[in-house]
Order: C-alpha cells, then sequence, then structure tokens
C-alpha cells in the first residue's frame, strides 16, 4: 500500500474513531453516580442529593437479574416517588421484562448497556439466563437555585426471578 493510500486511510479511521470514543467517554462520565443506594427485593430504599442550578438530573436504576426463560423472562419494578424541595415531582410503578410483578404505570424498554446469556452460577433455582441494565427512571431539573432531590420506594420482582444486584442512583 502505498504511502499516500495508508495516510488516507489514517485520517479516514482516525475520524471515525476519535468522535466514537468521546461520545463513549462523554456517556461514561454522565451516567456515573453521583448518590445511590444498593436496593433489595420488597425492601424500602431512599436515597437524596443537593442539585446544583442549572443541571439535569437523572434518577437511574442499575441491575442484574437471574431468571428462566426467554430473553425478557423476567420482571422488576420500582415503585418509586422522586420530590425536589419537598414537592412531588414523579411518583409511578414502572418495570421492565415481560413478566412483571403487580400492576406497573409505565413499562420501561432496555436499549442500551444490556448483556443476556449464561450464568457461570449454574443455579438451577434460577436458571441460566441474566440481565443487566442500567435504566433512567425519571429527569429532574435544571432548577433556578439549589434544591435537594429525593428519591425513596420499594423494588419488586417476579415470581422466578432473582435481584443479583441492584442500585438507585442519581447521575
Amino acid at each position: 500500500m502505498p504511502g499516500s493510500q495508508r495516510l488516507v486511510l489514517f485520517v479516514v479511521l482516525g475520524a471515525i474513531l476519535i468522535p466514537s470514543l468521546v461520545v463513549w467517554l462523554v456517556m461514561k462520565i454522565r451516567s456515573r453516580p453521583l448518590a445511590g443506594v444498593d436496593v433489595y427485593p420488597d425492601s424500602r430504599w431512599k436515597l437524596g442529593i443537593v442539585a446544583r442550578p442549572g443541571r439535569e438530573y437523572r434518577l437511574c436504576l442499575r441491575f442484574h437479574v437471574q431468571f428462566n426463560g426467554p430473553e425478557e423472562g423476567f420482571g422488576l419494578v420500582a415503585d418509586y416517588t422522586l420530590t425536589a424541595a419537598g414537592e412531588t415531582l414523579t411518583r409511578e410503578r414502572a418495570g421492565v421484562g415481560d413478566i412483571q410483578p403487580p400492576e406497573r404505570d409505565r413499562c420501561i424498554t432496555v436499549q442500551n448497556m444490556v448483556t443476556y446469556g449464561t450464568n457461570s452460577l449454574k443455579d438451577a433455582e434460577y436458571g441460566h439466563a441474566m440481565r443487566k441494565a442500567t435504566v433512567v427512571l425519571a429527569t429532574a431539573g435544571p432548577f433556578p437555585h439549589e434544591t435537594e432531590l429525593t428519591a425513596e420506594g420499594v423494588t419488586l420482582l417476579s415470581q422466578d426471578t432473582r435481584l443479583a444486584s441492584g442500585k438507585v442512583f442519581f447521575a
């Protein structure tokens, strides 16, 4: 390959890779937890932060579930309330997966940061399928001045779904 063709190839690859790397870094930084709490099935959780003026915040749920069945053969619901300065912004039961626990207000579709595969645990009770994802439950802000944001709720699972790990956090 002549030198000019290599240079063109290098420039084209750089033009593709550098913007991709920048987007990836921005997404990693934006999804970094500012404050978070581990969640467990049927247990109440609560967390809060002081929101800076002019910034938007996301309330996220990161989970790793194990289950029997097809790719979406699990159910997880976050029954939560999000408040800003004591005023309720959002109160809902948001769920993910095809097999939902008791009623939900909104079904969350999982599009990013998803893994589906077999567990290394070979756990007969929960099968060999798993799902790892981070979903956005709600967005708040921007606010004109410092504002206390609080989220509290409970995480519910469908039958035959096991929560290997879970975290609710502000990003």
